[in-house]
């Protein structure tokens, strides 16, 4: 299962129309979900992103993360799936991600 969990909503048509063709897609394989928080303050949303893991492995999205190109991250996200079945990313909101959930 994949799981996204992001701080913030689509507003723009055309973005929310590529996130359900991608879900579509990826629903041939694999189950998917897709988590949408409210902005807030940075604990704040620490703390809601927080309700929502479990023991899943934990992929975050961030400025200071390092960058994939698609075959990379396809080929990490087949790697991970051989030893966990669940994979979660996060998506900080305009302050970014707290260490807390960086760790």
């Amino acid at each position: 299962m994949i799981k996204i969990i992001c701080v913030g909503k689509l507003k723009e048509k055309y973005l929310v129309d590529a996130c359900l063709e991608y879900i579509k897609r990826i629903s041939k394989y694999t189950k998917i979900e897709i988590i949408e928080l409210k902005d807030s303050n940075i604990k704040e949303e620490r703390d809601n992103i927080l309700k929502y893991i479990n023991k899943e492995f934990i992929i975050t999205l961030e400025i200071e993360g390092n960058m994939l190109d698609s075959p990379t991250l396809a080929h990490k996200i087949d790697n991970i799936f051989l030893t966990n079945p669940n994979i979660t990313f996060i998506i900080g909101g305009s302050d970014g991600l707290h260490d807390d959930i960086k760790k």
